[in-house]
C-alpha cells in the first residue's frame, strides 16, 4: 500500500518555483552556446532588468520546444534570440513559430552590421515569421526599452475579457448547443462555494500563488503580507478595487478558464461573489433601467470576434462606472484629450467604450452591485458585475475621430435560466458526494484535466488520516483518473484499495461500493477481459436495484456500461434493445444533453455499425459528438473516441476524405489531452497513417 500514500518531494515555498498562472509575459531567452561571455552577460543583465515578466533560458530547440509543449494555453510568450556567428538559423526559428503561444520574436546581435550573420536578414523568413518578428536590435538599451513597452501594453490590456457563448448567426433558442464550457465554468463556482473555501489551507494556497506571481516586486510582496494580516470577507470589495496585485492576479486567473486556477484562488473569489450577491441591486428593488460604462483596451482580433446579436459572458468580475467620463479616462480620453492613443482600427490593440444597458425587471438574475461605498476609489462610482454575467451585443460602431470602438450591450438572463438546471443537478449530488470530492471528479470527467485531477486527489489523500471516511472515495477517484489516463495497473491497485476500505462500511455504503465495482469492471473491459467486467457490472446492478430509487441518475450511467459490455461480447441485438430504454431513462432523469446521453448515442452507433446499419451508425455517432461538445467540450477525449469510430466507418465506405478529417480530429484531441504513452494516441497515429496510404492509393487509380 506504500504507493497509495507516497509523499510529494515538492516544496511549497514560492521562491523555489514559478507561478503556475503566468499572469504576464514569459520571455524565452534563446542563447547560442558559443556566445561570447561578455556579450551574453550584457544581454542577460538587460533581460533581468525587466519588470513583470517570467524568464526562461535555453540554448537549443529541443529544450525550447519541451517548454512550449507544456506551456499553458493562455500564456503570452516572447522569444529573444541571440544571433551570433550563425548559431541560430532561420530553420530553428521556423520550427518554433508553429506554437500559438508565441506572440513576438526579438532578434538581437551585438555585432556590427558588417560582421553580422545573414540570420538577421528578415528576407530569409516566411511571411508568418516576419509578422512575429518585432525587429533586429543592435544594442541592449533599445531592446530593453521595447520589451518593457510591450510588457506594459500586455499588462494594461483586457485580453480574454469575454467568452463567446453564442455567435450572431445562431439564434438564442439554440444557445444550449454552445453552453457546455460556460455552464461547467459556472458549476465549478457552485462546488467551490459549497467547500470550506475560507479555511487556512485555502488562504495559504492563494498566498503561495500570489507570491509566486509577484516574486519580482518587493512592493507587491509587502502588500501581499498586508493582505495576509488584515483581510476579512467584509472588505473583499475594498481589496479588489485597491490598486495592487490582487485585481490583476484575480482577473488573469479567472480568464484562464482553468478550474484548478480557480481552486487556488477560491479563498478570495468566493468571498467577493458572496459580497456582490449581498449588495446586488436586484435585492434593493432597483427596477428602473439604467446604463453603465466601461473603457477597455483589447486585442484587435478579440474586437473583430464581437458581432451584433452575439451572446457573450464575462470571464472575470466586470468593472464599470455610472459615469461616462470615468470610463473614457480608462481609454485615454478626457476633457483635454478627445482621441484615444490608438493610431487607427488596424493597430494590434484597440480602445473600446462599452455602454451596458441594464433592466433588472427583465433580467432579475443579473448580479450587479454599486460598490462605491466600499471601494478603495469611491470617486469612480464603480458598478461591479459578478463572474460569468452574460450580455447580448446590440450595436457596434467605430468612431474615426476618437479612434474608439463604441459597443452597446444589454443584460441577459438567457444563460442563467439554463444554468439553474445544472445547478440543481450538482446540488443533488452533494447529498451523496462531498463537494471536495466532486470538484476533483469533474476536473477529470468534465474538463479532462487528468494531471490536475491526479495532483488534486493525491494532495487530498495526503491530508487525510488512515481512518478518514473520505479515504475510500479518494482511492476510487484516483482509480478513475488512472483509468482515463490508460494506466490500468495503477487503476486496479487504487480501486481494490477503495473496495477493501468500503466493504467495512456495508450495508450503509452500498451505492458507493457498487460504483467502485462498476469502475473496476470498466478497467477490465478496457484491458480485454470483458467477461470479468460483465460479472462486476452485474454485481453492481444487483446492489443498485436493492437500494436506489428507480429514477436515480446512477442507473443511466450503469445501463450504458452494461450495453457496452454486451456489445463487446457480440450481443448486438441485446445491446440495441437495452439502449432504447436507456435513452428514454437518461432523457427523463438528467439535464438535457448530459454526458450519459452522449455515451448512450455513442454505444448505439457501435451497435448499429456491428449490425451493418451504417447510415444509422453515422447518425448516432454524429449526434453523440454534438451532445458531447455542447455538454462538455469539443476537445474532450470522448469526442476523440467517437471521431475515431466515425473515421473507421467512413473508411469502410471508401470515403477516405471524411475518414481522414475525423481521424485527424481524433489525433489532435488525444495528443492534446492524453499522456504520451496512452494506447489511444498510438491507435490514432496508426489510423491516420493507414488512411493516408489508402487515400493516396485511391488517388492513383
Amino acid at each position: 500500500m506504500s504507493q497509495l500514500n507516497r509523499k510529494s518531494n515538492r516544496s511549497d515555498r514560492f521562491s523555489r518555483r514559478p507561478s503556475s498562472l503566468r499572469t504576464g509575459i514569459t520571455i524565452i531567452l534563446y542563447n547560442g552556446s558559443n556566445l561570447e561571455s561578455n556579450e551574453g552577460e550584457k544581454i542577460n543583465n538587460c533581460i533581468r532588468a525587466l519588470d513583470n515578466c517570467y524568464i526562461f533560458h535555453c540554448t537549443n530547440n529541443s529544450k525550447c520546444i519541451k517548454y512550449l509543449k507544456r506551456a499553458q494555453r493562455h500564456e503570452y510568450i516572447v522569444i529573444v534570440f541571440n544571433v551570433n556567428s550563425g548559431l541560430i538559423s532561420p530553420t530553428q526559428i521556423a520550427e518554433l513559430c508553429q506554437y500559438k503561444q508565441i506572440q513576438h520574436i526579438f532578434i538581437i546581435s551585438l555585432m556590427s552590421e558588417q560582421n553580422a550573420s545573414t540570420d538577421t536578414d528578415l528576407s530569409v523568413y516566411t511571411r508568418n515569421e516576419v509578422n512575429l518578428i518585432v525587429g533586429v536590435f543592435r544594442d541592449c538599451d533599445s531592446l530593453e526599452i521595447r520589451l518593457q513597452q510591450l510588457i506594459s501594453e500586455v499588462n494594461e490590456s483586457d485580453d480574454d475579457l469575454f467568452t463567446f457563448v453564442n455567435q450572431s448567426e445562431k439564434a438564442l433558442r439554440n444557445l444550449r448547443d454552445e453552453l457546455g464550457p460556460y455552464i461547467w465554468s459556472q458549476t465549478y463556482r457552485v462546488i467551490l462555494g459549497a467547500m470550506p473555501y475560507n479555511s487556512l489551507d485555502a488562504k495559504r494556497d492563494m498566498l503561495i500563488e500570489c507570491r509566486a506571481c509577484c516574486y519580482f516586486s518587493k512592493h507587491d510582496l509587502k502588500t501581499i503580507d498586508e493582505f495576509r494580516r488584515t483581510y476579512t470577507a467584509t472588505n473583499a470589495i475594498y481589496w479588489y478595487t485597491k490598486s495592487c496585485f490582487l485585481y490583476r492576479i484575480i482577473n488573469r486567473a479567472l480568464r484562464t478558464e482553468d478550474n484548478m486556477v480557480l481552486y487556488k484562488f477560491r479563498f478570495f473569489i468566493i468571498d467577493l461573489c458572496a459580497r456582490l450577491e449581498e449588495k446586488a441591486l436586484a435585492k434593493v428593488d432597483c427596477t428602473q433601467p439604467f446604463s453603465v460604462y466601461r473603457g477597455s483596451k483589447l486585442r484587435r482580433d478579440e474586437v473583430e470576434k464581437l458581432e451584433v446579436g452575439s451572446l457573450v459572458a464575462t470571464n472575470s468580475f466586470f468593472s464599470s462606472s455610472k459615469h461616462l467620463s470615468t470610463a473614457q479616462n480608462f481609454i485615454g480620453i478626457s476633457s483635454n484629450v478627445d482621441t484615444s492613443p490608438s493610431r487607427g482600427r488596424h493597430d494590434r490593440y484597440q480602445y473600446v467604450l462599452f455602454k451596458i444597458d441594464i433592466d433588472l425587471h427583465n433580467s432579475p438574475d443579473v448580479v450587479v452591485a454599486d460598490v462605491s461605498s466600499e471601494s478603495a476609489v469611491p470617486d469612480e462610482n464603480e458598478m461591479l458585475f459578478n463572474l460569468g454575467t452574460t450580455f447580448v451585443i446590440a450595436d457596434i460602431r467605430y468612431d474615426d475621430m476618437q479612434r474608439v470602438w463604441s459597443i452597446r450591450m444589454t443584460s441577459s438572463s438567457e444563460a442563467a435560466k439554463l444554468m439553474q438546471e445544472y445547478r440543481q443537478h450538482v446540488q443533488s449530488r452533494f447529498v451523496e458526494t462531498k463537494p471536495a470530492i466532486l470538484f476533483g471528479h469533474f476536473t477529470s470527467e468534465i474538463s479532462s484535466n487528468y494531471h490536475g485531477a491526479l495532483n488534486y486527489f493525491h494532495r487530498l489523500l495526503r491530508s487525510t488520516s488512515w481512518n478518514d471516511e473520505d479515504r475510500p472515495d479518494i482511492y476510487y477517484c484516483l482509480g478513475r483518473v488512472y483509468r482515463a489516463m490508460g494506466k490500468h495497473e495503477q487503476a486496479i491497485t487504487y480501486l481494490r484499495a477503495a473496495l477493501l476500505l468500503q466493504r467495512r462500511l456495508l450495508p450503509d455504503a452500498g451505492r458507493v461500493y457498487g460504483r467502485m465495482l462498476s469502475c473496476l469492471g470498466s478497467v477490465f473491459c478496457e484491458s480485454g477481459d470483458s467477461l470479468r467486467g460483465k460479472r462486476l457490472y452485474e454485481q453492481a446492478m444487483l446492489i443498485y436495484q436493492g437500494i436506489l430509487p428507480k429514477n436515480h441518475y446512477e442507473f443511466g450511467f450503469h445501463l450504458n456500461r452494461l450495453a457496452n459490455v454486451y456489445w463487446q461480447l457480440g450481443q448486438y441485438e441485446l445491446t440495441s434493445n437495452l439502449l432504447k430504454s436507456t435513452l428514454l431513462f437518461v432523457e427523463n432523469t438528467m439535464p438535457e444533453k448530459s454526458s450519459a446521453h452522449a455515451q448512450t448515442l455513442h454505444i448505439m452507433g457501435l451497435a448499429q455499425r456491428s449490425l451493418n446499419n451504417r447510415k444509422d451508425a453515422i447518425h448516432y455517432f454524429q449526434e453523440s459528438i454534438k451532445v458531447r461538445e455542447s455538454s462538455q467540450a469539443n476537445d474532450h477525449p470522448y469526442v476523440a473516441r467517437t471521431c475515431y469510430e466515425l473515421s473507421e466507418l467512413y473508411a469502410e465506405e471508401n470515403n477516405y476524405s471524411m475518414a481522414l478529417e475525423y481521424a485527424h480530429k481524433s489525433l489532435r484531441i488525444r495528443e492534446l489531452k492524453l499522456p504520451q504513452n496512452h494506447p489511444q494516441r498510438q491507435q490514432s497515429i496508426d489510423l491516420v497513417e493507414r488512411l493516408n496510404h489508402l487515400y493516396h492509393e485511391a488517388e492513383c487509380l
